[in-house]
């Protein structure tokens, strides 16, 4: 098996911001084109790495990141141009994206956190509203029902309640946090993170 060279850009950004960017970015890759060993894109690099360098244009980071990306190892990242001044800069925006970042961690381990609270309850067994089944707490590995798929099986209407309303904060506070970006847009035209590795393929 070979490997090939993937790389891709993100807007100039903290190293936080971009690293979550990056794990976002890895997940649609690996929904989209696979999750295999020899997947041949960037969606299967072990982690991300960033090098201290900052290059004047795209083309040498790309030939930087080809010569020291190296397969089955992590993606790595490199600046291009003046990052002084790029998003988040102030507290406010970086308390504000931290508020994004938290709910969407809410949303993420949404399942988990119900699938953990199942496991902790006094009782043995778990009912299913839906079919009557009754399943044992300890072998509950998804928030839906195992015989007919119900996601009234751990969830109540509290939950739900409660996860239309996280989600609906979600939606208010990334667009809160988009239009803050925005003003950085022109300034940072020509900067950049440039992230390349070789995948297996």
């Amino acid at each position: 098996m070979g490997a090939c060279f993937d790389y891709t850009t993100f807007a100039a950004s903290d190293e936080k911001t971009l690293k979550e960017r990056f794990s976002d970015h890895q997940e649609s890759l690996r929904i989209d084109n696979g999750s295999h060993a020899y997947a041949g894109h960037m969606g299967i690099a072990q982690g991300l790495t960033i090098h201290n360098k900052v290059f004047q244009n795209e083309n040498e980071a790309i030939d930087y990141l080809e010569q020291n990306a190296q397969k089955w190892s992590s993606a790595i990242a490199v600046k291009v141009g003046d990052f002084k001044k790029c998003f988040p800069s102030t507290q406010t925006e970086k308390n504000e994206l931290e508020k994004l970042n938290t709910l969407k961690a809410t949303i993420d381990n949404w399942g988990k956190e119900l699938i953990a609270r199942a496991k902790s309850a006094k009782s043995e067994f778990r009912g299913c509203k839906k079919c009557g089944s009754k399943i044992a707490t300890k072998f509950i590995k998804e928030h839906y029902c195992p015989v007919c798929s119900s996601h009234e099986f751990i969830e109540t209407e509290t939950d739900k309640k409660k996860y239309l309303n996280v989600t609906q904060k979600y939606k208010e506070q990334s667009a809160k946090v988009k239009k803050m970006e925005e003003k950085y847009k022109d300034i940072n035209k020509k900067n950049k993170w440039v992230v390349g590795a070789w995948c297996a393929s």
